[in-house]
This record gives C-alpha cells, structure tokens and sequence, in this order.
C-alpha cells in the first residue's frame, strides 16, 4: 500500500478536496460526516459540497460508524446515473457478502391518489 500525505491551503476546503481528487486521478473519496446541524445549516457542509462537485464516487462514513456492509440500499430512478450506481452498489454486495436493498420511490401528486370511500 501507497500513502501519500498533502496539506492544502484554501478558502472553500471542498475545492481543494475535488482538485486534489481530480489531478490525483482518484477513484473514491472517503470522507466524514459530522459537526453540528446549526453548523452545517448556516455554513454548508463540505461533505456535502464534495459529493455535488466531485468527479468521482465519494463514501461518506457518519461520525460514529465504522465500516460494515451487511446491508447496502441503492436508490435508482431509471436514469443512467442510477444505472451505474446499481452496479457499483452490487459489486460492492457480493464482495462483501452483503444483501442488496434496491429502492425506487415514486412521487405521485396527491390529486392523482385514489380518495377513501366513506
């Protein structure tokens, strides 16, 4: 195993984070969750900011947990995008031996539900 360390300077941490990722020609990046909610609600999660700008897969490890895949939910909605997760996701299962959970959620407008006899 390679490990190579960087301290990187910057205003918005989830810059360097994506940058060092995309020069790097990394695959993943794992990162943490935690801190409060008042802070990341007023000062945005860089979490959160990675995951919307990275080119490549984040795993996010709340703060607490450790790794262990014995259950894996994918969420798919047809799109391509959802396609590749889904494969990702069920590499991911049968490495690890873990059940795979596959959920697609529909969002119908309430105006197009049955309504109740009464």
């Amino acid at each position: 195993m390679l490990a190579k360390t960087l301290l990187e300077e910057g205003d918005e941490p989830f810059e360097r984070i994506v940058d060092v990722a995309y020069a790097d020609n990394c695959d993943l990046i794992v990162m943490g969750r935690g801190g409060s909610k008042l802070k990341r609600i007023f000062l945005g999660s860089t979490t959160a900011r990675v995951i919307g700008y990275s080119p490549v897969d984040v795993l996010v490890i709340p703060f607490g947990k450790g790794l262990g895949w014995r259950r894996i939910l994918v969420a798919v909605d047809g799109s391509s995008y959802s396609e590749r997760a889904f494969e990702k996701a069920l590499k991911l299962a049968n490495e690890h031996e873990s059940e795979l959970i596959i959920l697609s959620v529909v969002d119908y407008p309430p105006e197009t539900l049955p309504k109740p006899h009464r």
